[in-house]
């Protein structure tokens, strides 16, 4: 038997050296470490998941595999020898930069498993050593290779001399906020396998080792690389990456290890050049990207054609079509071709034509819709002002347009000449005019519209786009939509808002009928009642509107065969709701880039996407350097092709920041337009939308610029300063909330400071709640920290008006139901609904709670009327006593047949 050497120390005497440790001085320094190094660490590192990380996980995990060729193992052992470093530096500075390409932000927290074995003495001795340790990469100011190694060096140097404290002690010393579904501290680990493989070798048997994996995800991600030498020289480094089938795409883990391949090897090719500008794509996925990155072609060969020109050829084809229904009446393309020809005559009478710009100042009715096509008639490009807007805001779009003419009726005509100076303004009230039938001649650069959106320097900003952009995008909607001459298209959007553009011209351009939604009929109920007494084929609604709708209404709407979701992030619950049974479609575009960029039809079984680019179109996912992000990870979503704007009116700085040269068209003088959107590819080449790269935020389907906002309510003499965020309540409700610091010696009024909000912005754009606050929370440069603004403030700012508790018991029960609406602590009888936060959605979520709980029926349009308790009450009290009998019954809902798109009839069926 061989002789048995003794061993110079047992596991019992390394358990008593940690335990003295532990109570120890150096115990103590290397916790002193560790809190410095983790200071301000991010609780979990950003990573490309295809859905947000699940409440609860099953653990199930997958692997891909990748290979270092030998030649770039050779090299990247070189290159760090040269710089005192080891390959596990090496390959943790290309794990960093990996990550940090797909999206996990400057600062990457990786973890790594030790051995233990410190001490030589523990080298031949049985047991488990290992710990954990945290690995913090500052990836700021784009090293390069040579420079993050160098910080990756000092960083991993100092954990190994600090290697002696259990993980478990730097958890509780940390106290990282704590989930059972991630991993504290560090959720991606790097290992390197560099120990050489076993060696066993017995008579009559071939071996081979196996390493076991684990059944479940350990972290979210696991990066195993194997050292590999054949006759002592490299032989590549063979990967493995573990991840959790319940977050990530098993493509987006195969573009994530083929970049981290392809960044091994530009690093030791181009050690000085920074990162971030290292190519991280291979041929095939730059290949991949091109694809994807360009929508159907169009006919380059089609003659140009004007979009209202397209218009009147329908009119001619189908004169007696209606192309407009409202509460008013029907208005035939006969009538809409000669009254708008009509207003096109009057226009050039005054000098109107092309490049002119036309406002149209009137109510949103077949008037209005009229004299948009009058207005590209005569050559002009058109701005749609809503007479509602408080007149702060509307004089200052006349003014930093300066519309050669105004389209208005009598009633706004002496309110615009109060607001500006020099209009000339034309009145359509009653007119007849006869126009010669003629068009004026436009080419695609010619101006069509100008709509305005929220500003980030505290104004709004105008948005030119040409008649090209529109012909290009009526041409695609009419296809991808499958618009046809039977349809009937909800006319839903405010003209002001960018989806009126496509509802409009592209429901004319196709020939379908035009059915104007009233303005009390776009929410709840009353936009249920709309689609289904118009038997309605196509609407375009934002998903917030379409949340309002009554459970009951995906079935109870059979004419309904193609539904746009629009304006807004689509939610899941949404399309799994609506999506089956009907062409459900998720659209996306900036109003910069002529209303649509990309659209998809949605799988009620998966995630929403925003699909791929529209004809003509090109959808590029960049980086700050412009550069094709991996598929997979997350970037900036840029526009090119003829979709982008032509800039903002008077903004000629701002136009050329945000519509910059496209890199990747080789037709001279392209533009694209830099979204300030966040997404990824998909594995099917679609995009995934991932929020905002900057501060702007949509609220309830409308863009909202927060420091817009904050300009509006500085101005006010009692605000020093306003910092402005969307909120989601526990209701799943959009709220928009303004933190304000009163100015010193100012306490100031709730009620006066939203009735100058409300006179200086559009009515979605004022705070719904205001919060006090004394101080606002500042990241490291100093700016405010919207992240980190409260939920509630030190105090919620109240109603002025004295308290009066409710009287009676149908103002008790009403108080109620405002109070759980609302989410307030208390409300009076005279306290106003719309002052206390409410809105549009939440009126219409009052009505159906109130219909309830008072076992009567309670409409929208009540609650508009008598916006108090003690009004609603009194209102209410009336209805009751002047119904001395029950209303009949109301007639049964009987489906309306549903006309599939597979049974359509043809052209030829449609003109007999």
């Amino acid at each position: 038997m061989p002789e048995r050497v003794a061993l110079p120390v047992q596991y019992a005497d390394y358990t008593l050296w940690q335990r003295d440790l532990l109570d120890g001085d150096v115990s103590r320094r290397q916790l002193d470490h560790w809190r410095e190094a983790l200071r301000d660490a991010p609780e979990e590192l950003p990573l490309p998941r295809r859905v947000r990380r699940p409440a609860t996980s099953d653990g199930a995990s997958a692997t891909v595999t990748c290979q270092v060729p030998p030649d770039v193992h050779a090299g990247l052992r070189s290159l760090t020898r040269e710089h005192r470093c080891s390959l596990f530096m090496g390959l943790h500075a290309a794990v960093a930069s990996t990550l940090h390409r797909f999206g996990s932000g400057p600062d990457i927290v990786l973890g790594t498993a030790i051995a233990g074995r410190a001490d030589r003495a523990l080298d031949e001795l049985v047991g488990f050593f290992g710990n954990s340790l945290v690995l913090r990469t500052d990836m700021s100011g784009d090293p390069s290779t040579v420079e993050l190694l160098s910080r990756i060096r000092d960083v991993d140097l100092a954990a190994y001399a600090n290697q002696d404290l259990p993980f478990d002690a730097v958890v509780d010393a940390i106290d990282p906020p704590r989930s059972a579904t991630r991993h504290p501290l560090f959720q991606v680990l790097l290992v390197l396998q560099n120990t050489p493989p076993a060696q066993l070798n017995l008579p009559g048997l071939t071996i081979d080792v196996a390493t076991p994996r684990p059944g479940s995800a350990r972290f979210d991600l696991v990066i195993e690389a194997t050292d590999r030498y054949r006759d002592g020289a490299p032989a590549g480094l063979d990967i493995t990456i573990e991840y959790r089938v319940d977050s990530f795409e098993s493509d987006t883990m195969a573009s994530l290890a083929s970049t981290l391949v392809q960044l091994c090897e530009s690093m030791v090719d181009s050690p000085e050049v920074p990162i971030g500008r290292l190519p991280g794509l291979s041929a095939d996925q730059q290949s991949t990207l091109r694809d994807w990155s360009t929508g159907p072609t169009q006919d380059a060969a089609a003659p140009w054609c004007a979009v209202h020109d397209r218009i009147a050829a329908v009119a001619a084809a189908t004169p007696d079509a209606p192309a407009i229904v409202s509460a008013a009446g029907t208005v035939t393309y006969r009538e809409l071709l000669r009254r708008a020809d009509g207003i096109a005559h009057r226009l050039r009478q005054h000098g109107a034509g092309t490049e002119s710009l036309i406002a149209v100042c009137l109510p949103r009715d077949a008037d209005a819709l009229v004299s948009l096509l009058g207005v590209h008639r005569a050559g002009a490009g058109y701005l749609p002002l809503d007479p509602k807007q408080p007149d702060t805001y509307l004089a200052h779009l006349l003014q930093d347009a300066a519309p050669a003419v105004v389209l208005s009726n009598s009633l706004t005509t002496t309110r615009l000449r109060e607001l500006a100076d020099n209009l000339t303004i034309l009145t359509i009230d009653d007119t007849e005019e006869l126009g010669d039938g003629r068009s004026t001649v436009v080419g695609p650069d010619h101006l069509a519209y100008v709509l305005y959106t929220s500003g980030s320097t505290g104004r709004p900003k105008g948005v030119a786009v040409t008649f090209g952009g529109l012909a290009n995008l009526v041409a695609a909607q009419t296809s991808c939509l499958d618009i046809r001459r039977h349809d009937r298209v909800l006319q839903y959007a405010s003209l002001g808002f960018d989806a009126s553009v496509w509802e409009i011209f592209a429901t004319w351009a196709a020939g379908a009928a035009l059915h104007i939604a009233a303005d009390e009929e776009r929410l709840g109920i009353a936009l249920f009642d709309r689609l289904l007494a118009g038997a309605i084929t196509l609407a375009t609604v934002p998903p917030t509107a379409l949340a309002s709708l009554p459970s009951k209404a995906p079935a109870a709407l059979p004419a309904l065969a193609t539904l746009v979701s629009a304006g807004e992030a689509c939610p899941a619950a949404l399309a799994e709701e609506w999506a089956p049974d009907r062409t459900f479609i998720n659209a996306y575009g900036p109003t910069e880039t002529t209303v649509c960029a990309t659209l998809t039809r949605l799988d009620p079984h998966q995630p929403p996407d925003i699909g791929r680019p529209l004809p003509g179109l090109r959808v590029y996912i960049l980086d700050g350097e412009l550069r094709p992000v991996p598929p997979g990870a997350p970037g900036e979503i840029y526009v090119g092709g003829p979709a982008p704007a032509r800039g903002y009116v008077n903004q000629p700085a701002l136009t050329a920041t945000r519509f910059v040269p496209d890199p990747y068209c080789s037709l001279a003088g392209q533009r694209m337009y830099r979204t300030g959107d966040l997404g990824a590819h998909t594995s099917t080449g679609r995009v995934r939308y991932l929020g905002r790269a900057d501060a702007q935020r949509k609220h309830n389907g409308v863009r909202i610029e927060p420091t817009h906002i904050e300009a509006v309510l500085t101005s006010s003499a009692v605000i020093s300063q306003a910092a402005v965020q969307v909120r989601t309540d526990e209701q799943g409700d959009s709220r928009l909330v303004a933190y304000v610091i009163a100015a010193t010696g100012q306490r100031p009024d709730p009620m006066a400071l939203r009735q100058h909000a409300m006179a200086a912005l559009p009515s979605a754009m004022v705070p719904d709640r205001y919060f006090y606050v004394s101080a606002l929370p500042l990241s490291a440069n100093g700016k405010v920290n919207r992240s980190a603004l409260p939920e509630f403030g030190d105090q919620q700012f109240v109603p002025s008006t004295t308290h009066v508790a409710p009287r009676t018991a149908l103002e008790r029960r009403i108080a109620d139901v405002w109070t759980d609406v609302l989410r307030v602590g208390r409300v009076g009888v005279h306290d106003n609904f719309f002052d206390l936060g409410g809105n549009s959605l939440r009126a219409v979520r009052l009505s159906a709670r109130l219909a309830e709980v008072l076992r009567q029926p309670v409409s929208v349009g009540q609650v508009f009327a008598a916006p108090t308790v003690a009004q609603l009450a009194e209102q209410l009290d009336r209805v009751s006593a002047s119904t001395s009998t029950s209303a009949p019954p109301a007639p049964a809902l009987t489906p309306i047949p549903r006309l599939r798109r597979s049974a359509r009839p043809s052209a030829t069926a449609l003109a007999e």
